[in-house]
C-alpha cells in the first residue's frame, strides 16, 4: 500500500504555497526516505527561501547533494542540516547505509566537505551536524566516528540510542548490547 513515487513539482509547489500562506514557521525536510532524491527540491527550497521567512532544516544521508547541486541553496536558505551517518568506519557505513554503488562513505564525506567549504565561502550561518544512532552493530565505532568528524569543521556530532518498537505504542531503548563487553 506504500507508494514509492516522488512527489511531483506541481504538488510540492502547491503544498509549499499553502505552507507559506498558513504562516508556517519551519520545515524539516525528512521523511520515510531520502529528501534529496526529488530532482525539484532545489527549486522548491529556493521558492520557499525567496517567498517567506520559513526556517528550514534537513535530515539527509548527504550522498545526493552534488547530483542535484544543492550546496548553495542549502547554505543560503537553511538553518541546519544533519547528515545521518551511523558508522565510524567506511566498511560499516557501506554495509548499513549505502544506497547504491555510487552513494557510499566516500561520496558522503566528499559532499560534507564541499558543503562545509561553500558554507565558509558564503559566510553562511548554516549549522552542520552529523548523527550516529547507537546500535549493537556500531557501538564499537563511537570513537572512530568522533575522530573522523573532529577533523572536519562540523558544528556538532549527535549520538542517540536506538529505539525499538516492541508493539505499537510501546517503545524501548536498547541497552542490552552495552553489557556485552
Amino acid at each position: 500500500t506504500y507508494d514509492h513515487s516522488i512527489m511531483s513539482r506541481e504538488k510540492l509547489l502547491e503544498i509549499c504555497k499553502d505552507l507559506i500562506e498558513m504562516g508556517v514557521k519551519a520545515i524539516n525536510w525528512t521523511g520515510g526516505g531520502e529528501p534529496t532524491i526529488n530532482p525539484v527540491l532545489k527549486e522548491i527550497i529556493a521558492y520557499i527561501g525567496e517567498n517567506s521567512t520559513i526556517k528550514m532544516g534537513m535530515f539527509t544521508n548527504g550522498t545526493l547533494l552534488d547530483k542535484f547541486d544543492l550546496f548553495e541553496v542549502i547554505c543560503q536558505y537553511f538553518t541546519w542540516i544533519r547528515f545521518s551517518v551511523d558508522a565510524g568506519l567506511e566498511a560499516s557505513y557501506n554495509n548499513i547505509r549505502i544506497t547504491s554503488k555510487n552513494n557510499d562513505w566516500l561520496k558522503m564525506l566528499s559532499n560534507l566537505e564541499q558543503l562545509i567549504a561553500i558554507k565558509k565561502q558564503k559566510k553562511s550561518s548554516l549549522m552542520i551536524g552529523v548523527g550516529f544512532v547507537i546500535t549493537d552493530y556500531n557501538y564499537r565505532e563511537i570513537v572512530d566516528f568522533a575522530n573522523t568528524f573532529k577533523s572536519l569543521d562540523v558544528d556538532y556530532c549527535q549520538y542517540k540510542p536506538e529505539i525499538t518498537v516492541i508493539e505499537k505504542g510501546k517503545e524501548q531503548q536498547r541497552v542490552d548490547f552495552w553489557n556485552k563487553e
